[in-house]
């Protein structure tokens, strides 16, 4: 990174401009990347850190916590003509967590599978009640990968021989961990050019209130999102 700013600076004094907009496009994406990975060793860090008798959190409603992260990235579907639905109940789905960290999990499964579905694809994002489990799955049409590496792409900075362009680095390894820590399971499926399957199982919040009765929990609510709709 020294290097290449460097490069901008001498080409900015050679040439009368403040900087060159590729070199500088190439840096700002470099120390970006740089500063994800920091943050992932931090949470990382904070997650094994975390004391046992630790105060529980308040819950966290997956309904609208997914519903929010996926309007954000509505736009960016949009510009690539991906299509994006999501299926989730009516009512509130609370689990008990860290919401800045289930929100990063859904966000990087969510951003994985848009960075590989090409256009004219489709993502489908599920929140369903299982029993005494919230079920999230997170379905794409992109170029997938090789079933032989559905348990080591969680591995830290793990490429599969099948992956292609598919990078699980140190992303997919911190969200295990993030999961794990919230009781919970990951679990991959995939087919090399026939997409990928994400699915996160995380133990349901029960209250006095609750019935948990498959009655509410069908009753759900599609949103079409991206290109077409």
């Amino acid at each position: 990174m020294h290097t290449r700013a460097q490069l901008i600076a001498r080409r900015a004094r050679h040439d009368g401009a403040a900087t060159n907009l590729e070199d500088l496009e190439r840096l700002i994406g470099t120390t970006r990347r740089l500063g994800e990975i920091v943050d992932d060793l931090l949470l990382s860090a904070r997650l094994a850190a975390a004391p046992a008798d630790r105060k529980p959190d308040p819950p966290v409603d997956l309904t609208s916590l997914i519903g929010a992260t996926l309007a954000a990235e509505a736009e960016r579907a949009a510009e690539r003509q991906v299509t994006l639905t999501l299926d989730t109940p009516a009512a509130p789905l609370p689990v008990p967590g860290v919401e800045s960290a289930l929100r990063r999990v859904v966000g990087e499964l969510l951003a994985n599978a848009l960075a590989h579905t090409p256009a004219g694809g489709r993502i489908d994002v599920t929140l369903r009640a299982v029993d005494n489990v919230a079920e999230i799955v997170i379905a794409d049409t992109g170029r997938g990968f090789d079933q032989a590496d559905a348990r080591r792409i969680f591995d830290r900075f793990h490429r599969g021989a099948g992956a292609g362009e598919r990078r699980f680095g140190l992303g997919l390894a911190l969200l295990q961990e993030v999961v794990t820590s919230h009781h919970g399971t990951i679990e991959a499926e995939g087919r090399t050019g026939r997409g990928a399957r994400f699915t996160v199982r995380l133990p349901r919040t029960r209250s006095p209130g609750t019935t948990g009765r498959a009655s509410r929990i069908r009753n759900l609510r599609m949103w079409q999102l991206g290109a077409g709709t």
